[in-house]
């Protein structure tokens, strides 16, 4: 991701260019020491320079009131510097993420000039042998999923779990408006737009607020991608950012 770069320059936008990561194992096992080697690409599958760039691997249980912590430093190899080598020492990864259904590895690259970064994940099971945590954490059991693609626009319905939403705007602009979020007590929406075209703009009930101030959130790029929590208040939403760019 070197600013000398031509194809993959600061100058353009992370966002729109559709990084990506590969060789994250889907299972590790908890409390042990494991290295973890991955692969980064540009948006046309090309090798993405990362050298020079400060390299960090965070971790967090998804959908829990555990927080991500960061893990290890990484460091750029290869003949193109998109090989990222993260050394996890033994007793990091911790043994209570087991009890939730998935953790996410959150690789956050920055450029040397620290005025840019991104952040790629994937979410990956964290094995244990400790039953315990199951009791410490009950609402990691059974955690439901759903899945809902727009085209038009639509007022959401609250499902349990996590709700995730595509909005394809390839026909169109497309507005997406949330339900009340008392019926989403306890749970995630996470809404991603999924076509290069047009604007995806999620509108809220009269009288509900995102981040304690009446507002929309618009979405103008393929990729953007943004979750939502009910806040602690009646009607009122917390907007927490996948993906964090400074353009």
């Amino acid at each position: 991701m070197s600013a000398s770069s031509p194809t993959i320059s600061f100058e353009h936008s992370i966002q729109s260019l559709g990084f990506r990561m590969t060789g994250l194992p889907k299972q590790i096992s908890a409390l042990t020491s494991v290295t973890l080697v991955i692969t980064v690409l540009d948006g046309d599958g090309e090798a993405l320079d990362c050298s020079g760039d400060t390299i960090k691997l965070y971790a967090g249980p998804v959908a829990s009131p555990v927080a991500e912590i960061e893990l290890v430093d990484g460091a750029a190899s290869g003949e193109n510097n998109n090989i990222v080598t993260f050394n996890v020492p033994k007793n990091v990864i911790l043994e209570e993420w087991g009890a939730y259904k998935n953790t996410r590895f959150i690789v956050e690259i920055g450029n040397s000039a620290g005025n840019d970064s991104m952040r790629l994940w994937q979410d990956v099971q964290v094995i244990t042998t400790d039953k315990s945590w199951n009791e410490d954490y009950p609402e990691s059991k059974d955690i439901k999923e759903s899945v809902t693609t727009i085209a038009t626009d639509t007022e959401l319905t609250a499902y349990p779990g996590i709700h995730r939403v595509y909005i394809d705007t390839s026909g169109g602009n497309v507005q997406a408006t949330m339900p009340d979020p008392e019926t989403y007590s306890t749970q995630r929406v996470i809404l991603t737009k999924i076509d290069a075209a047009n604007t995806a703009t999620i509108e809220f009930i009269a009288g509900d607020t995102i981040n304690g101030v009446d507002q929309t959130i618009t979405m103008s790029e393929i990729g953007d991608c943004v979750e939502l929590v009910p806040g602690t208040d009646a009607n009122s939403w917390i907007q927490l950012v996948y993906k964090v760019f400074v353009r």
